[in-house]
């Protein structure tokens, strides 16, 4: 059969050359969420944040910002940034005829099984994986395992995409994160655990997987965890290269939690 590009994601994305046992959640089995969880896990859990940036442009505006120019684009001073997922906020025509441009950057732990296991969900619900014949089943499962055991004992991986209704900005981006490297981007990556900022490891830029950009962190400096059950929150700092977009979200580490247990 053709696999879908989801199922290659797991395979094509390789971040160490083991696989081991990875974390799991406190949900029900993953195998009998509904469509509707599985996304809210993906854009709106204890492990996925989206963040919103926008302001109302007036045309003339806004193709001044976009024509002759390829050094990105920058938000106005009247920027305004939602924490709550920015689906469905308005996007139409404002009093005075501008449009609103809205930029809805997700980010997640992706090294955080229950976001691993959203994938495989959708993808199950949306190929009628449930309906097919048993071989084929058998088939994938076999690559299932292996993205939902890869080993992230030494990394933390938090990915980062972007949904723009400015068709322009979110080419911009692409291209940007595209041509970004480790190198380029050791300024502007940044986890933080409480007080700690520990410096980006590795980068992996987006290869149409739809999981977005790769920033990979490491979970020990000098030979202690970054991050533990007793650390209150963490977060991610991360200047979107060319546009200059701050990222900046957060996660209370206790909502990371089963049993004790770092869900990360």
């Amino acid at each position: 059969m053709r696999f879908s590009r989801l199922v290659w994601m797991f395979i094509v994305f390789a971040l160490c050359g083991s696989f081991s046992v990875g974390q799991k959640g406190c949900q029900k089995p993953y195998q009998k969420w509904d469509e509707a969880y599985a996304l809210k896990i993906l854009t709106n859990s204890a492990w996925s944040k989206q963040m919103a940036i926008g302001r109302a442009f007036s045309a003339a505006e806004r193709i001044g910002r976009v024509e002759g120019t390829d050094k990105g684009y920058t938000i106005g001073d009247n920027a305004a940034v939602a924490s709550k997922n920015a689906q469905g906020m308005d996007r139409g025509v404002g009093v005075a005829g501008e449009k609103e441009i809205i930029h809805s950057y997700t980010v997640r732990l992706f090294s955080a099984v229950p976001i691993r296991e959203a994938f495989v969900r959708l993808f199950q619900i949306r190929n009628k994986y449930d309906q097919m014949p048993d071989g084929q089943r058998k088939q994938l499962d076999v690559e299932f395992d292996k993205a939902l055991t890869m080993d992230v004992s030494g990394i933390i991986v938090v990915t980062v995409s972007l949904d723009s209704n400015d068709r322009e900005l979110k080419m911009e981006v692409d291209r940007q994160l595209h041509q970004a490297t480790l190198a380029s981007l050791k300024q502007d990556a940044y986890l933080i655990a409480d007080k700690q900022r520990v410096a980006l490891e590795d980068y992996r830029p987006p290869s149409g997987d739809g999981a977005g950009a790769k920033l990979l962190f490491p979970r020990t400096v000098g030979g202690r965890p970054v991050v533990e059950a007793t650390t209150k929150e963490l977060a991610l700092e991360f200047f979107v290269p060319g546009v200059k977009h701050k990222i900046y979200v957060r996660w209370k580490v206790k909502d990371l939690l089963c049993e004790n247990r770092l869900i990360l």
